[in-house]
């Protein structure tokens, strides 16, 4: 019956030490597993940061390409409203000289090119009409 008691009782520390040994590599069987774990969520943290600075990225060249779009557009309606404003210049000018010069033409019954001076005159008031239509859509644009 000792010998049985003492059978059993090896048997008991055997069992103990074996499940020991199983706890002991099933511990560790988890710790692995939670390591790769933790790797991947680095990793995968890693990644998203890396994307979003791409994200980030493309959108900061997006943005500089469409403010370099629209200053180039703007420079090129602001030349346009200067080129108009010279033009209303010019034509107010032309019209004033024309002014001076229809008194002093009212004698002569055409002009050089063979048209009459009340036509170049209405020839100048359209093309400054035209060109103060054209600096109200440029203003507008600009604002």
């Amino acid at each position: 019956m000792r010998q049985k008691a003492n059978q059993k009782a090896q048997q008991g520390a055997l069992r103990g030490k074996q499940d020991d040994q199983t706890l002991s590599k099933q511990q560790a069987q988890l710790e692995e597993q939670q390591k790769k774990i933790g790797d991947e969520e680095e990793r995968q943290r890693k990644e998203d940061g890396e994307l979003t600075r791409q994200k980030e990225g493309q959108e900061i060249l997006l943005k500089q390409r469409l403010e370099a779009k629209q200053q180039a557009e703007y420079q090129e309606l602001r030349e346009e409203l200067v080129k108009a404003e010279e033009k209303i210049a010019s034509i107010a000018n032309v019209v004033d000289g024309e002014a001076n010069l229809d008194l002093a033409s009212s004698k002569l019954p055409e002009t050089l090119d063979g048209e009459d001076n009340e036509g170049q005159i209405e020839k100048v008031k359209v093309l400054v009409e035209e060109a103060k239509a054209k600096i109200n859509k440029l203003e507008s644009v600009l604002t």
